[in-house]
């Protein structure tokens, strides 16, 4: 037998303060005044409407977010579907809790029915316990001696490693979610 129905939805209980991450499960897809958009602040506010919590960035807190089109064949009528903008899977959004319970997952934007738009919602306690950084191969850099070009081709080697990691960690967090 088939049975139809809601998935039971776990509640993420919360402490004033604390950062919360929502990470998005699938690309995204949202339009705002009848026009797609990526724009990350756009994302933000609907993210916070969503939860019902401040839009505001927290100290020591960033968004990562990535975009790309998607589109595709509709075989049924044998024409290109439409090209559009969307913020892909992966991306993350940190906000500041005020104390409330969430849900573990929303789901927010455009093409609901096609999986777009589903989001998990974590606290940095729960990230953290699944994160793990590994010293990787690459040592030391060897660049002429001009002192400043070396830190910031330094410091963006390790911002551009940062940021696949915490992506790479997260969709594996998001995949060990039931």
């Amino acid at each position: 037998d088939l049975i139809v129905g809601k998935k039971r939805q776990k509640m993420l209980k919360t402490e004033k303060g604390e950062i919360i991450y929502v990470i998005l499960k699938s690309d995204l897809i949202y339009q705002k005044n009848g026009l797609y958009t990526t724009d990350s602040r756009d994302i933000r506010v609907a993210i916070a409407e969503k939860l019902k919590l401040s839009a505001k960035v927290p100290d020591n807190c960033f968004d990562y977010c990535r975009y790309h089109t998607i589109g595709g064949y509709q075989s049924v009528w044998q024409l290109q579907k439409p090209q559009i903008p969307a913020v892909r899977a992966g991306s993350i959004h940190c906000f500041e809790s005020d104390g409330e319970t969430f849900p573990d997952e929303i789901s927010i934007g455009g093409f609901l029915q096609e999986g777009m738009g589903v989001c998990n919602v974590t606290t940095r306690k729960n990230l953290m316990k699944i994160i793990q950084v590994k010293p990787g191969k690459i040592n030391r850099i060897e660049i002429e001696s001009d002192q400043k070009r070396k830190d910031k081709i330094y410091t963006e080697l390790l911002v551009s490693v940062g940021i696949e990691t915490m992506q790479r960690y997260a969709l594996d967090y998001l995949d060990k979610v039931p």
